[in-house]
């Protein structure tokens, strides 16, 4: 509980507040807010989000930085995918988000479970979306990897890049936007742009829900289509992932073109890669600082496959104790 004479939304705003405890906090708003139950709420994600299990097969999410209007686009887009056949956690009640003390956004969607999906159930679920024509109306946003990307080179603290390698690094995108723009790419579909197994699941029934839709978006599909080969080339992770991928999607973009989509794409998620942990680093993980610190020497030195990057560990960070209960 917030000390004597503090108010929870003093505490929420609090700039020495933990962030996850500021989670909580807005957690405890907006629950009492849904009519639901926080109690025993179990934190399984800490990331650009927090997201909670809570009782009564509900997953509630804590969105860092995020404004209403984007929680509220997820939502829609949810209902969306629902409508046109392809699984996804429903909202919960009539979906709206809640603001909570502290500015924090909150949402709940139905628990769909645990048991995530092998890469190529994922690949078939990714190849039913790609099929759907782009979901209209939505305000779904374009893909724009590279000015994002421009935008968050800039905004990097000097603590954690030097003006040299902020240059050099911008360089190196100004170079990889070269080719992506010389490269005739798929007609626009909406994609999901964070494709891994522990952002879907398998249902009872057999078919596999795309979760996680805040990077839903417009464009062509070769980011996704990306993602198996980039966690096999920059993580390490079993070759068959990939190879599973592509039985399950029915399309290989490693091999498309010479691999020159490939390794573009490559690139571009690589510099997201890098600019995630050195985000993420100097918001709340201090700890993940040097694995930024070595992706980014990977970069600048624009070292070949592979590239022995520690896969993105989304533990728990250890949590104050509950508020509020």
């Amino acid at each position: 509980m917030p000390a004597s004479g503090t108010s929870t939304a003093a505490l929420a705003r609090s700039p020495q507040q933990h962030p996850v405890r500021a989670a909580r906090t807005a957690l405890h708003h907006a629950t009492a807010l849904a009519g639901l139950d926080p109690t025993g709420a179990c934190l399984l994600h800490e990331g650009r989000n927090f997201v909670f299990r809570l009782r009564g097969g509900v997953i509630a999410k804590v969105h860092n930085r995020r404004r209403y209007d984007d929680v509220q686009r997820a939502v829609r887009a949810a209902q969306a995918l629902l409508a046109a056949g392809i699984p996804t956690a429903p909202p919960v009640g009539d979906g709206r988000p809640i603001t909570a003390d502290g500015g924090l956004v909150v949402s709940f969607t139905e628990d769909l479970g645990t048991k995530e999906p092998t890469w190529g159930q994922l690949g078939e679920a990714a190849a039913r979306l790609h099929r759907l024509p782009p979901l209209s109306g939505l305000g779904l946003p374009r893909i724009d990897k590279i000015d994002s990307a421009a935008r968050r080179i800039n905004l990097l603290r000097s603590s954690v890049i030097s003006e040299t390698d902020r240059a050099r690094l911008l360089a190196l995108l100004t170079r990889t936007a070269d080719a992506y723009t010389r490269i005739t790419w798929p007609a626009p579909r909406t994609v999901h742009l964070d494709l891994n197994p522990t952002n879907a699941v398998v249902l009872p029934t057999g078919g596999t829900a795309l979760l996680d839709l805040e990077t839903l978006s417009i464009g062509h599909p070769g980011f996704d289509q990306a993602a198996a080969a980039f966690g096999r080339d920059a993580f390490g992770l079993d070759p068959s992932i990939h190879e599973d991928w592509v039985s399950g999607y029915g399309y290989d973009i490693t091999t498309a073109a010479g691999g020159l989509p490939y390794r573009t794409i490559a690139m571009l998620l690589g510099i997201g890669s890098y600019l995630f942990y050195a985000e993420w680093g100097t918001r709340t993980r201090p700890e993940v600082l040097p694995q930024a610190g070595y992706r980014l020497d990977t970069l600048l030195a624009e070292r070949q496959f592979p590239w022995g990057w520690a896969p993105a560990n989304f533990v728990k960070a250890a949590a104050p104790a509950n508020v509020a209960g």
